[in-house]
């Protein structure tokens, strides 16, 4: 939820490019991160990762 006041703020300075490129870009790295998971700090990791990079995607398709 935190990332979509940031997401809201660059998408009507910047446009949808700015928002939706990194947060595609950080849930690709999570499913590496995934395919690579070897203890319980990477799946950690992953799992904010991915909260950020929804956070991003979802305020895009919005």
């Amino acid at each position: 939820m935190i990332m979509r006041i940031f997401a809201g703020q660059l998408y009507d300075k910047k446009g949808h490019i700015v928002v939706f490129l990194p947060g595609t870009f950080l849930i690709l790295i999570v499913m590496v991160l995934l395919a690579w998971l070897s203890n319980s700090f990477v799946l950690y990791t992953a799992a904010a990762l991915y909260g950020l990079g929804f956070g991003f995607i979802i305020y895009h398709c919005w």
